[in-house]
């Protein structure tokens, strides 16, 4: 086994919660304020609270993470996001998590001794992309929880960041900070903490016009939750450095009881080696008590996906099975315990009523209760338990009691000597102070004891520490106040808080600092080239198919730039088409919209084929094609351009900023940007992008990008690119796209954007370019999009 340092880290969604999943054994804690985190609904964190987290979690030698994990408008970024961070950051935050790449810039220069940890949301699916996090200056990357353990080694081996990686909780069906479904079906955006879950709603699957799913596998996009205590000794040793706990959102039962089997396990591996290392079945159905959707998957980690990742028939809580109905009698029911029932345990009957146990009954054995004749209890019906009781009850007073605080212990040195002041040294955390009382006079009847005054010194009742090594040295026939021993022992507890919490503490930000990053980014981008707008809108055509490759070039067509999707230089004839086309148009290739670790000398070969056909402009919607695309540049001695896509998040004119020097930093050149799809008009115009900007008018937008697929997960996987459908009865028809060759699907919305080449919202947005599929198809039904109201 190797010598490893690792960090369980836990989630909390209040300060109780946090308390408690301290006291379960977290090393650090993940959490959010009241602005900018990726959980817009969970019981965020106020400044007060905040600060007081901070306090609680330094004195007892852990950590805390702020997520500020959402995009930020350009007002927030000016006029917000330092202000917000600044007092935080002065009572000694650990770290941010941060998506938005201008955020990140923001606050790195303004707290450059802060930690600053990339968000999984920058969806980090390879060395390339996280080495240019690193260039950026973060400390730690949050991987894509689609990667696999062999891809996360390959990152560990050949970039030295700090990896965190998902080992418990709920899996988004799409690749983090790629998922636009929620917003797309109204306003609530993921991007800005407010996921309506739409991936956990009923479809029905299409394929070649025929339904092919039923009530039993209606959840296509819903997948279990990750448990990988089995594998936990493979993570840890394929690099990753922090285990992270999904779960702000959920309860304290969940965050403090999960936090407590992986502090259980991440301990035994380290102390006894694989060997030592084996996982109960009680603590596997204890965790499956608390919270699952249909048993547990490993994840991607063994690059395992398909049906036995999904919940097909359920999105939520599963349950487990409790108990089977032997005989119901006119609502008289007898049941047969199929594992032991506990107090309080809940037992889901139907979406409108439950049962509470009120005793205690062992497995295998019958009892009797009263229940509503209506109730569809029939014969051997199993019925599943919902909450156990009994590890309720548990977890709470372990963890989020005031007995099962976890507090440090402190040394303590008492001194009093006749005619000297008496004195108390005290250490705990690596620190220590002293203060000093009267001078200890002679006793008049009783003189002071080591033993009375050991027990006085004892008395830490609701402080922050816990007696440790108590120590006294009195001289002879000393008297000494009890009032004094009290007084000695709070001043001195005192001291040592303010001093073990001072290590942390940081002196207020400089102004010069501060005012310069607060300034409006207008006066700070001049370095960026001037747009080329002249009061003319260029025009951009994306060809996604062979049919539209051919029809567009018999046309006679001439468009500013055309777009060709990169599945099309895989075949020889459309190479050729699209080389005689490059000649005489200018042609970007559209790359795929993610690739990982592993898919590093597919897509060199990729890039090969296109460049065969005399193209050096590319449509990139990743980091880690930022990364790969400057490295081929530089072993084969070109500069590629670049066009950002939309998924490349320039919400703010930092944003732009740092997305522009990582584009330089990597030999490439950045050509022009695609404006978000979430921002309406008037804050698009906010931004000083200071490049051409690109504004998708028409089209269908992909609204979730996932490593799984459904034709795989309905056994419909025959390697060879296809179309599904599926269809939702409030939210429509979406259209999902295998892409075999990069092995991930597209999800588009089920609406077409349509905002025209004439519209007023097109001259409010005044772009370089407009950009539209190549389909000319009319849709009556199609929208705006959000460009002219926004999300919230």
């Amino acid at each position: 086994m190797k010598n490893h340092n690792v960090e369980v880290l836990a989630p909390a969604g209040s300060y109780d919660i946090m308390k408690a999943v301290i006291n379960a054994g977290a090393d650090a804690v993940y959490l959010g304020g009241d602005m900018f985190g990726a959980r817009a609904y969970a019981g965020n964190f106020n400044k007060e609270e905040m600060i007081r987290a901070l306090d609680y979690a330094h004195l007892r030698d852990k950590k805390i993470y702020l997520t500020v994990n959402t995009l930020l408008k350009e007002n927030e970024c000016t006029h917000e996001l330092v202000d917000y961070i600044a007092p935080f950051y002065e009572a000694g935050l650990d770290a941010c998590i941060v998506q938005d790449m201008g955020v990140f810039k923001i606050l790195h220069s303004t707290f450059p001794d802060m930690h600053m940890h990339a968000s999984t949301q920058m969806t980090i699916t390879g060395e390339k992309g996280a080495s240019i996090l690193k260039e950026m200056g973060a400390m730690r990357i949050v991987t894509a929880r689609e990667l696999t353990l062999d891809e996360i080694r390959q990152i560990h081996e050949k970039c030295d960041i700090e990896i965190e990686s998902f080992v418990h909780g709920a899996l988004c069906y799409c690749y983090s900070g790629q998922c636009l479904l929620s917003s797309m079906n109204g306003t609530r955006s993921g991007n800005r903490g407010r996921c309506a879950q739409a991936c956990r709603l009923d479809y029905s699957v299409v394929n070649n016009d025929k339904v092919i799913n039923d009530s039993r596998s209606s959840y296509p996009l819903s997948p279990k939750d990750i448990c990988a205590l089995d594998i936990l000794p493979d993570i840890i040793d394929a690099g990753v450095y922090s285990m992270k706990i999904e779960g702000r959102m959920k309860n304290v039962t969940y965050a403090a009881g999960v936090t407590s089997i992986y502090r259980k396990y991440t301990d035994m591996y380290l102390e006894n080696g694989r060997k030592g290392y084996h996982v109960s079945r009680e603590d596997k159905n204890m965790l499956l008590d608390i919270f699952n959707r249909g048993s547990f998957t490993s994840g991607y980690y063994n690059s395992e996906k398909g049906k036995n990742m999904m919940s097909l028939s359920r999105p939520n809580h599963m349950g487990v099975k409790a108990l089977q109905v032997v005989k119901n009698d006119n609502g008289r029911i007898l049941f047969k315990a199929l594992t032991d029932i506990n107090p309080q345990d809940v037992f889901e009957i139907d979406s409108d009523n439950a049962y509470t146990s009120g005793d205690s009954y062992k497995k295998g054995s019958t009892f009797t209760v009263n229940l509503s004749r209506k109730l569809p209890l029939y014969k051997d019906r199993i019925i599943y338990r919902m909450k156990n009781g009994s590890v309720t009850k548990e977890i709470a007073e372990k963890y989020a009691s005031q007995a099962g605080t976890l507090k440090k212990p402190v040394n303590m040195l008492f001194t009093a000597e006749c005619g000297k002041p008496m004195k108390l040294e005290l250490e705990a955390c690596n620190t220590k102070v002293s203060v000093f009382g009267a001078s200890a006079e002679i006793a008049g009847k009783q003189p002071a004891t080591v033993e009375s005054c050991i027990k006085n010194l004892s008395k830490l009742g609701n402080t922050d520490f816990t007696a440790g090594k108590i120590t006294a040295d009195i001289g002879t026939n000393v008297f000494v106040p009890v009032s004094i021993l009290n007084d000695l022992r709070r001043k001195g507890i005192e001291k040592l808080t303010e001093t073990i919490l001072d290590k942390y503490r940081r002196q207020t930000v400089d102004e010069s600092v501060y005012n310069v990053c607060k300034a409006s980014s207008k006066d700070i981008s001049v370095t960026v080239n001037d747009s080329i707008h002249d009061g003319k809108y260029r025009t951009s055509v994306y060809l996604k198919t062979k049919g539209q490759l051919k029809s567009y070039i018999l046309s006679g067509l001439n468009n500013d730039n055309v777009y060709v999707d990169f599945k099309l230089f895989d075949d020889d004839e459309c190479r050729k088409n699209i080389k005689e086309l490059a000649d005489s148009q200018n042609v970007t290739a559209a790359l795929p919209y993610i690739i990982t670790q592993s898919q590093n000398r597919i897509f060199g070969s990729l890039i090969e084929n296109i460049r065969s056909c005399n193209i050096e402009m590319f449509l990139v919607r990743n980091l880690e094609e930022i990364g790969c695309l400057g490295n081929l540049g530089q072993k084969t001695g070109f500069v590629p351009k670049i066009v950002t896509d939309a998924g490349l998040y320039c919400w703010n004119s930092f944003s732009v900023l740092q997305l522009r020097d990582i584009i330089s930093v990597c030999g490439c050149e950045l050509t022009r940007i695609t404006l978000p799809y979430e921002l309406n008009y008037k804050e698009m115009n906010m931004v000083n992008y200071g490049v051409p900007t690109e504004f998708v008018a028409e089209g269908f937008v992909p609204v979730m990008i996932s490593k799984q697929c459904v034709r795989k997960t309905y056994g419909l996987c025959d390697h060879n690119n296809g179309i599904i459908y599926l269809n939702n009865k409030r939210s429509g028809t979406y259209m999902v796209e295998s892409v075999c060759s990069f092995c991930h699907s597209v999800m588009y919305s089920a609406k077409r954007i349509d905002v025209g080449y004439d519209s007023s919202l097109l001259e409010e947005i005044n772009p370089d370019y407009i950009r539209k599929d190549y389909d000319n198809m009319h849709d009556e039904t199609a929208w705006t999009g959000h460009y002219a109201v926004g999300v919230e």
